[in-house]
């Protein structure tokens, strides 16, 4: 049981991440789906956004 709980959580962990990215107006996800990895990734794109943000603003 553990094993496929563990599949279970993974597989909809890359789900939430793939609707994150395929949405373009905000990459926010709810306060309650966030794991590690989730926060990892949206730090990172805070990050990307900062250093690419003003010479990419048409967009």
């Amino acid at each position: 049981m553990k094993k496929n709980s563990a599949l279970l959580a993974q597989r909809n962990e890359t789900g939430n991440i793939r609707r994150t990215f395929r949405r373009k107006s905000r990459v926010r996800v709810p306060s309650v789906g966030t794991s590690p990895t989730t926060l990892k990734i949206m730090k990172e794109n805070e990050q990307i956004l900062k250093k690419y943000g003003k010479k990419s603003s048409g967009q």
